[in-house]
């Protein structure tokens, strides 16, 4: 019996070691495939770095792509507009020579309108007086408007012209309700 209890004490001592070695094998396993696994998520965060700078070296390429372009294109697009505001010399001569004869135009209409006039009185004449008086005011502007106009560069012509335009128009609307309200 004594050798039945040693024997079984020493099958239950290896029975101990061989346990007490499969669980150190087993954490020895588990503890490397941890390690594996630190191992792998650093990589796999290295290479995420990585990647992420590539990104962002790319986006940034592309912005700077992109903002050279969008330069280049917004110098296109002064160069178009400055082009299709600029008016050939001719073409300029032409207009101030026509605009000329139609703002001169006005000082034979002026002449016939006073004439007309002359017969007014009372309440007509000051209406007439005041109406001609901002008839008159209107021409002096549109004169000195289109003075303007013909001192110009080709650079300052669109805008002169869009000014004189707008003042030239409001003379001759100007002129025609004053003929309108005088009429025989």
């Amino acid at each position: 019996m004594k050798r039945l209890i040693g024997v079984a004490l020493i099958a239950a001592a290896m029975m101990l070691v061989v346990g007490c070695g499969e669980k150190s094998e087993e954490q020895s396993v588990t503890e490397k495939a941890v390690e594996g696994v630190k191992d792998m998520a650093d990589k796999a965060g290295e290479m995420a770095k990585d990647a992420a700078d590539k990104v962002g070296e790319m986006v940034k390429d592309d912005a700077e792509k992109t903002d050279e372009m969008a330069k280049a294109a917004v110098e296109e697009e002064k160069e178009a507009a400055s082009a299709a505001m600029e008016w050939p010399k001719e073409k300029m001569d032409e207009y101030l020579g026509k605009m000329d004869e139609q703002l001169n135009g006005f000082t034979d209409k002026f002449g016939d309108l006073k004439a007309k006039a002359e017969g007014l009185t009372g309440d007509t004449k000051t209406r007439f007086d005041e109406e001609f008086a901002a008839l008159t005011e209107k021409k002096d502007e549109a004169s000195s408007a289109f003075a303007a106009l013909k001192d110009s560069t080709s650079e300052t012509w669109a805008a002169a012209k869009e000014k004189f335009d707008t003042v030239m128009a409001e003379l001759v609307e100007l002129y025609e309700n004053t003929m309108a309200g005088f009429q025989e």
